[in-house]
């Protein structure tokens, strides 16, 4: 089995973080014994990234997110428009949950925890928004069809002969 070897000189470390330089080529074997570092490698390449920085890179999509959801014109329109632009947030923030999935112990910070406060709410205004919308937008169908079926009984009134027979 094949296996790398990496060198003190491959490694930048600062007060919160590690990052790797290295080029891993298919079939080498690895193996990391540094505490609180999250591994993954993507075409080859080794990349790691320490919890503080997920919680970091999920306050950011966090603070995105809220940001995106004050911007908010009170329209059901706006609100779909929104919606689907958060989507791409959403994606960024499973992936995040995923990688710190695997830690258990890591929880959400007070900042995200306050962030997600606002957010929820607000989302939820945005939902009530759209389905009441909908809503109303269900009530006028129904009163032109209504509209629609009074117009179709008066007009379409097929008016044939009739023949009454009085007994002559």
């Amino acid at each position: 089995m094949k296996a790398l070897r990496l060198w003190a000189s491959d490694f930048k470390q600062s007060h919160d973080s590690l990052q790797v330089n290295a080029f891993i080529p298919e079939g080498i074997s690895f193996e990391i014994s540094t505490p609180f570092v999250k591994q993954s490698i993507k075409r080859g390449v080794l990349t790691m990234t320490t919890d503080t920085q997920w919680a970091k890179l999920r306050t950011d999509v966090l603070e995105n997110i809220k940001t995106l959801l004050d911007s908010w014109n009170g329209s059901a329109e706006e609100a779909v428009t929104l919606i689907s632009e958060n989507e791409r947030n959403m994606d960024q923030l499973k992936k995040i949950e995923e990688q710190l999935r695997e830690d258990e112990a890591f929880q959400y910070t007070s900042v995200e925890k306050q962030l997600l406060t606002v957010i929820i709410p607000k989302h939820q205004q945005m939902i009530a928004a759209i389905r009441s919308e909908k809503i109303n937008l269900m009530n006028k169908m129904k009163q032109i069809n209504q509209k629609n079926k009074v117009r179709d009984n008066y007009v379409s009134m097929q008016r044939a002969s009739v023949f009454v027979d009085r007994g002559i």
